[in-house]
């Protein structure tokens, strides 16, 4: 388990640019651990996690850096220790505003001609960089490939483990068939249009040239040949290399087209797929969108399309009724970012409809009684009652390939792998949510995973009363 006094727990603003964990603090009271007691080091750890010492020592100093470039509000209290931030701050070749916040040091430009936001940004990248509390907690509590596989094999393969692909995944084998589970596309910086598969090797061997078969999330097979190979160098720089191994983190060419924003490749002709990553946020945000020069729309749609697959959690689709291109997020912050990133790759600009917010809400208990709804001229009386479906049932109707549109045959499917008996497979009436008219430009859509069934005995129940539920 993560915990936060442990260190192995890091906040931080990937906004601003800057995180810390508990190490961060405590090496900046000890400075190196190596010359430090364990026992002292406990009892400090321990300190600076209490409540107190923790805000105190943490949390305070971090409100004060933000009241000092004016994000926040300075308050007369605050002003000694403005000061003393403003000289820390200078050590660090951070431009920061005087004790009179009126002019930069060492520049002649006001204060007023700075972003705050920008300024602050600066400063605690300075005081806090992101890159050195990430690599410190990668370095310290993440396991390698090796160690990391063998226990997670089972949750990672969807095939049977004991299987070759499965035991070389669970081995971290080089010599086993080789699977490669690719999590994202970035644009190539050589190649316009063209994408970057980043993703992990979890067993076996790849070179360039390799034909492997590329394994898509929709259930979808094709086949993919990798033109290069690259891993990360120094900074930002890629490498080429002559071939990858179990373990590696790597960067593929040329099978951007095959796979479409994430999947396994093989060799292996009776390999199954890496289970796909899950992410705990969902594109529920979406905003209508449309150049302001009616002329660009066919270059805002390709570029958008570029965008979009390059991150895990935007959708871009078409309304299937209304004929509207639909961009969604995780959130107002992530619509902003896609729309910038449009502007500033091909310098359209857009106009956004009002924020159209999906409410994700699910059942976790049956309910204890019957609600009541009633027809417009009060007429007819219809009770519901609601219970959760089992989680291998819900993973079923999810899966790719399953057809949700022919109820009869997702009756008959239910009978074969749920044990559902005939006559509730017949009682099917609809199943949701409702896809809202459109699909993600890739084709693939979010498959419903709610059954409504007639509950009901000895009644008869015309056609068009149920059209109207």
């Amino acid at each position: 388990r993560v915990s936060f006094k442990t260190g192995s727990v890091c906040f931080g603003s990937g906004y601003f640019g800057w995180a810390c964990s508990l190490d961060t603090f405590l090496k900046k009271h000890v400075g190196t651990y190596s010359s430090v007691p364990l026992q002292k080091l406990e009892e400090l750890r321990a300190s600076l996690s209490a409540r107190e010492c923790f805000i105190k020592n943490i949390i305070k100093p971090i409100i004060r850096m933000h009241r000092a470039c004016g994000v926040l509000p300075m308050l007369k209290k605050d002003k000694n220790s403005i000061d003393k931030l403003t000289r820390t701050m200078e050590l660090l070749s951070v431009y920061m505003p005087d004790a009179s916040n009126t002019r930069l040091l060492d520049t002649g430009e006001d204060s007023g001609s700075l972003d705050p936001k920008k300024f602050l940004k600066r400063a605690m990248m300075a005081w806090l960089p992101a890159a050195d509390a990430l690599v410190d907690m990668i370095a310290t509590h993440v396991p390698t490939p090796a160690e990391s596989q063998r226990e997670r094999a089972h949750l990672l393969y969807s095939g049977d483990v004991d299987d070759e692909c499965g035991q070389g995944i669970a081995s971290c084998d080089a010599s086993a068939p080789a699977v490669v589970y690719v999590c994202k596309m970035c644009p190539s910086n050589s190649r316009r249009k063209k994408y970057l598969a980043f993703g992990r090797v979890f067993s076996g061997q790849i070179r360039p040239g390799d034909t492997l078969r590329a394994l898509q999330t929709d259930g979808t097979e094709t086949n993919a040949k990798i033109s290069q190979i690259m891993i990360c160098g120094i900074g930002d720089k890629m490498e080429s290399v002559g071939h990858a191994e179990a373990g590696q983190l790597i960067a593929l060419e040329g099978v951007d087209e095959a796979l479409g924003k994430a999947g396994t490749l093989t060799n292996s002709s009776t390999g199954h797929p890496v289970r796909h990553m899950h992410f705990s946020v969902a594109p529920v945000v979406q905003h209508s969108i449309k150049p302001k020069d009616k002329t660009k729309t066919t270059k805002m749609i390709t570029e958008l399309r570029h965008i979009v697959k390059a991150d895990s959690t935007a959708r871009f689709s078409t309304d299937r009724e209304t004929k509207e291109h639909i961009l969604a997020g995780a959130g107002e912050l992530h619509i902003e970012i896609l729309v910038s990133s449009l502007l500033e790759n091909s310098g359209i600009e857009v106009d956004l409809s009002e924020p159209i917010i999906a409410y994700r809400e699910s059942i976790m208990s049956a309910s204890k009684q019957a609600a009541l709804a009633k027809s417009e001229n009060k007429h007819n009386r219809v009770w519901f009652k609601a219970s959760p479906l089992a989680d291998e049932m819900v993973d079923l109707l999810s899966s790719p390939g399953i057809g949700n549109e022919d109820i009869k045959a997702l009756g008959q499917m239910l009978m074969n792998r749920c044990g559902w008996s005939s006559n509730e497979a017949s009682r099917i009436w609809a199943t949701g949510p409702a896809l809202m008219g459109s699909a993600d430009e890739s084709g693939s859509e979010d498959q419903p995973t709610c059954l409504l069934v007639d509950g009901s005995f000895g009644l008869q129940v015309p056609q068009d009363a149920k059209d109207n539920i």
